[in-house]
């Protein structure tokens, strides 16, 4: 019972911060895509500012392809993990996301 009600209050918490009217319009935005290797990894993709992770996607599994969309401009960190044992995960530093703009990493490779 007590895990029912945390969950209540984080759905409560999670709509009151993610869920304003105050959302950014696209052109204040600006975007961070690329592509994973090997696209089997499974690679979840995050960006982070200042150590907090502020989005997140799963590369696709066949493609390896990924967006992280409705970022505002600033420079993240990349942090990229496998979802396997397998492969390490990577970290690509000082990625600059202009407004209106996507940042195309091209191909990172996961050893």
């Amino acid at each position: 019972m007590k895990s029912l009600k945390f969950f209540a209050v984080m759905a409560i918490v999670s709509v009151a911060l993610l869920g304003s009217s105050h959302a950014l319009p696209v052109e204040e935005t600006g975007s961070i895509s690329g592509v994973v290797h090997p696209a089997d990894a499974m690679a979840i993709v995050e960006a982070t500012y200042y150590g907090e992770v502020v989005a997140s996607v799963e590369a696709d599994p066949t493609t390896g392809e990924f967006t992280l969309d409705g970022l505002q401009a600033g420079t993240y960190d990349l942090v990229i993990t496998p979802g396997g044992g397998e492969y390490e995960s990577k970290t690509v530093s000082d990625v600059t996301v202009d407004a209106g703009e996507n940042k195309d990493l091209g191909d990172l490779y996961l050893e």
